[in-house]
């Protein structure tokens, strides 16, 4: 048997598989950008703030129902491992996307993975990312001279809330807001960012408006995270280490 056709028949083996009757499992995944980059995640539960600032949640990866969660994946489209034994944990690092994972083997296999880490807002106001992961540009306060003009060239120069331009009104001075604030632990790039005016920005109150979460997300981001395509970046990654 090739080793293609062994993996399929291990994937499809681990996709029926049933969970350890009185077991917790850890959900976990591991999918790629375009960019070949590794996007690891998973479902987390708080356990304090940090001291620093700005002020950001401390998670770790909480127990759930195995197969409960493999379900709820299911029907979402998306694929779903049931790992039960250590010896499985290489076909999910071969196949990558979601798994539940039984809390013996990861506990003993990847503690690093479910352990306390410090977490960042995601953008969009919903989820969390690892700050490990995070560029020192995501991090600092103030965007880039660069990413400052991503952010007012994709708004038309103009505030997202009055819409007004200097181009129309000599008095409107352009700011760039973070929609997760930074000191609410938001992160410092293009999707976090909006352009608002001067006045439209000193009024907001609170300084975090639903408002421009969604509305941001839907006029600009609209369509939901693919799943399927990032999971074959990530096999795509796979196959070019083997082959290196």
């Amino acid at each position: 048997m090739s080793d293609s056709k062994s993996l399929k028949s291990e994937i499809e083996r681990l996709s029926r598989q049933p969970g350890i009757p009185g077991k917790g499992y850890y959900r976990l995944t591991r999918l790629a950008n375009d960019e070949g980059l590794l996007l690891q995640s998973a479902h987390t539960e708080w356990l304090a703030f940090t001291k620093s600032k700005p002020q950001r949640e401390i998670r770790e990866a909480s127990l759930l129902d195995g197969p409960k969660c493999r379900e709820i994946h299911y029907s979402m489209g998306e694929t779903c491992l049931m790992i039960n034994h250590e010896e499985d944990l290489k076909f999910w690092y071969a196949f990558g996307g979601n798994a539940v994972i039984v809390e013996d083997v990861a506990q003993a296999r990847l503690s690093a993975e479910i352990g306390p880490r410090e977490s960042a807002t995601a953008s969009g106001a919903f989820g969390f990312v690892d700050v490990s992961g995070l560029s020192e540009a995501q991090c600092q306060h103030a965007p880039s001279k660069k990413l400052r003009m991503k952010v007012l060239d994709r708004d038309g120069r103009r505030c997202f809330i009055c819409g007004r331009s200097p181009a129309n009104y000599v008095d409107v001075e352009l700011h760039v807001h973070h929609i997760v604030p930074w000191g609410s632990g938001g992160i410092t790039e293009q999707e976090n960012l909006v352009t608002l005016c001067g006045t439209c920005h000193g009024g907001l109150d609170p300084h975090f408006d639903w408002g421009l979460v969604f509305g941001v997300k839907e006029k600009y981001y609209p369509e939901s995270t693919d799943y399927s395509k990032q999971l074959k970046n990530y096999q795509k990654c796979v196959r070019k280490g083997m082959q290196a």
